[in-house]
């Protein structure tokens, strides 16, 4: 048999083997894209929760005060906080809610010359309050509140 007839007998063998190979690797790839994008709306998620919180932390404690009693400085900073974590968005839905009662603590941070540290005391009972921790969760009460995925 010639040379160039063996190469031309395997040649139409192998045809359209290229096509399922190009199918394969696109499914791979579409895979991999729609993996990519449900990561980013996860990270994104986090990030605006994770700013949500700061910004009402932040604005929780600039209305911490020593000279107000406790509990009207507790008050004016779980308003600031709730309405502050009001303006951020929170992945599908305009905005994050936060429980003003289980979702932002008060507590009090002294010096311990002793130790070299700081001393945390948290909880209603530490005052004067001049620290304060939010926590901003994707879940409410009640309902479902996965995040919905773009591709899972």
């Amino acid at each position: 048999m010639n040379h160039f007839a063996v190469i031309k007998q395997l040649h139409s063998q192998r045809r359209g083997v290229i096509l399922v190979l190009t199918a394969v690797v696109l499914i791979v790839m579409l895979g991999f894209v729609a993996f990519t994008v449900d990561i980013g709306l996860i990270q994104l998620t986090k990030t605006q929760l994770q700013a949500a919180a700061d910004a009402s932390a932040l604005a929780g404690a600039m209305e911490l005060s020593g000279t107000l009693d406790a509990v009207t400085v507790r008050t004016n900073a779980r308003k600031a906080a709730v309405d502050i974590a009001k303006l951020y968005r929170n992945g599908d839905r305009s905005s994050v809610s936060l429980d003003p009662i289980s979702d932002i603590t008060f507590g009090k941070v002294a010096w311990n010359s002793t130790n070299q540290t700081y001393q945390y005391a948290w909880g209603d009972a530490a005052i004067p309050h001049n620290v304060i921790k939010v926590r901003a969760m994707r879940s409410t009460s009640g309902g479902d509140n996965r995040l919905p995925l773009v591709f899972a």
